[in-house]
């Protein structure tokens, strides 16, 4: 009986963690912010619209990875939504995606085209300038 009713619980809670996350089956990007981040603040917008305002971004030292990561699933031949934390977003579908990044103040636009791969990362440059990598694969993190 104690082990059915851990069964019961350990479904409950892995079905709730699953509902929260964003589906990858039609997903068109994974947008990921990744080196040399030290308590800098971005905003950012995708084809225009506002997806986060003042975040604190810092880039772990055994990954060189940040806790920001952003989700855009195709909805319709038009429409796409994104996810950034515990928020969504629809966007207009374009052949291109605009990024608009404010790194501590400072913009940087990027256009991605999403034929040459659907993961993307930046990494920050010397100044407020952002390094932009887009790949066909999944980036590794050591």
């Amino acid at each position: 009986m104690e082990k059915l009713l851990l069964v019961l619980i350990l479904m409950l809670v892995s079905k709730s963690s699953i509902t929260n996350t964003p589906k990858t089956d039609n997903m068109l990007m994974d947008i990921e912010f990744q080196d040399y981040f030290v308590n800098d603040k971005i905003d950012l917008k995708i084809n225009n619209v506002l997806i986060c305002k003042d975040v604190v971004v810092n880039s772990s030292e055994s990954t060189g990875f940040t806790d920001v990561t952003i989700i855009i699933n195709k909805l319709d031949k038009n429409l796409a939504q994104i996810h950034y934390s515990n928020l969504t977003s629809n966007i207009k579908l374009t052949d291109k995606i605009k990024i608009d990044i404010f790194l501590n103040g400072v913009e940087n636009v990027f256009v991605v085209d999403g034929s040459k791969g659907k993961y993307v990362g930046f990494s920050k440059k010397d100044g407020n300038q952002l390094y932009f990598m887009q790949r066909t694969r999944r980036f590794v993190y050591d």
